[in-house]
């Protein structure tokens, strides 16, 4: 097997395997998994929504903050996802109010949505 092709397995079996330890509640497991899947893949779009997901349940808010803005410079004209993102700024912001990289973020999306 070639070694991108090991790359390649590696990182399905990683994001596979990360996924279902979300599915049973093992956060922190996916998050090891997430992380070695984005060491090899670092613009992984898949792997850091994932990532950022399982940072907001583990309620670790900046972390998630930081993958969801990575995710639309990633894919900065895509409307849908800064409607989604916008969606988790709000949802981090009615937990913590004054989070301020979440106030931030939404300010900076809701700018950067109007010129899509």
């Amino acid at each position: 097997m070639s070694q991108l092709k090991q790359i390649n397995a590696l990182a399905l079996r990683l994001r596979l395997q990360g996924e279902t330890y979300i599915r049973f509640g093992k956060y922190n497991e996916a998050l090891i998994d997430f992380n070695k899947l984005l060491g090899l893949e670092p613009n992984n779009y898949l792997a850091l929504r994932l990532r950022g997901e399982t940072y907001l349940n583990l309620k670790k808010f900046n972390e998630a903050l930081t993958d969801f803005n990575q995710l639309l410079e990633i894919q900065p004209n895509n409307r849908v996802l800064h409607n989604e993102i916008i969606e988790k700024y709000n949802q981090i912001l009615e937990i913590e109010p004054n989070n301020a990289l979440a106030l931030r973020l939404q300010g900076e999306t809701y700018q950067n949505f109007k010129k899509i």
